[in-house]
């Protein structure tokens, strides 16, 4: 199961990692139209920080996806003798690897929740009417 969802993943993230960059860029030049004010301030603070986190991530599910489907594919080797059987070291490389992938999907998501609520705070005081 774990292969067959890991390259959806994989390239979810990667699409995450590169419109991060993007929604950033865009966000700053509206903040360059709008008044100043704290609270868009915070905003693109948060919004400015993302993107390193997001190529993490990114990296992350990469490294795991690829060291999960190089196991499987010794393994499927290993059953017609055609190769060695995978080593418990290949095994909890890519469970590690997936655990850090997952706590990074964590931060990700929570640093996304909260800039969106800080943008929605800005939406809601009226900033920029």
């Amino acid at each position: 199961m774990a292969a067959q969802l890991g390259i959806p993943v994989l390239l979810v993230a990667l699409v995450g990692a590169v419109a991060t960059p993007i929604a950033t860029t865009t966000g700053e030049q509206l903040q360059a139209n709008l008044p100043a004010n704290p609270l868009l301030q915070v905003h693109a603070d948060l919004g400015s920080m993302l993107t390193p986190y997001a190529v993490a991530f990114a990296v992350l599910v990469a490294a795991a996806v690829l060291v999960e489907l190089s196991t499987a594919r010794v393994a499927v080797s290993a059953g017609s003798h055609a190769a060695t059987p995978p080593t418990p070291g290949r095994s909890r490389l890519a469970g590690v690897l997936a655990a850090l992938a997952a706590l990074a999907g964590i931060w990700v998501t929570y640093l996304v929740v909260r800039i969106g609520h800080a943008g929605a705070t800005v939406v809601w005081q009226g900033i920029g009417q």
